[in-house]
């Protein structure tokens, strides 16, 4: 089932199981906690860059206070920042064929109102998206991500 979910509803289920996460972290000691933050997956990904990768900046602060280190590279040498500016680019490449997309309708029906002006909610939505993303770059270099760490090859 997990296969055909779009890639909102996994995002959607990466922050509910991280806000899940950080309850649990909430009822351990600092030091439990802190290793709790900082455990990785096989693929040696942290909470911190699924915080990143889905663009929540608020449960990724909660993360880095809780002890989450900004400089951990999965497997890949991905690091949460990569993370965060990947899905920033990722949702900005959404909005702008999103806007083609509208653009091309428009031309086709020769509309002449002004509908492109308007935003819909799909556009709101990845801007809030791109936003979160911006955010969340911001966060992490704050945090001491080193912006310069190069991807293993």
């Amino acid at each position: 089932m997990l296969a055909r979910a779009t890639p909102s509803l996994v995002c959607s289920l990466i922050v509910f199981f991280l806000q899940q996460l950080l309850a649990v972290i909430d009822g351990l000691g600092k030091d439990e906690a802190r290793q709790l933050v900082n455990q990785v997956d096989t693929d040696g990904t942290s909470v911190l860059m699924a915080a990143a990768a889905a663009g929540n900046v608020r449960v990724a602060e909660q993360l880095l206070q809780r002890g989450a280190q900004v400089h951990t590279q999965n497997v890949d040498g991905h690091t949460a920042l990569m993370f965060a500016y990947n899905g920033k680019s990722q949702e900005e490449t959404l909005l702008q064929n999103y806007h083609q997309y509208v653009q091309e309708q428009q031309q086709e029906q020769e509309q002449q109102e002004q509908q492109g002006q308007a935003k819909d909610g799909i556009v709101l939505l990845v801007e809030e998206a791109v936003r979160s993303h911006e955010a969340l770059i911001a966060l992490l270099l704050q945090s001491g991500a080193d912006p310069l760490v190069q991807v293993s090859e």
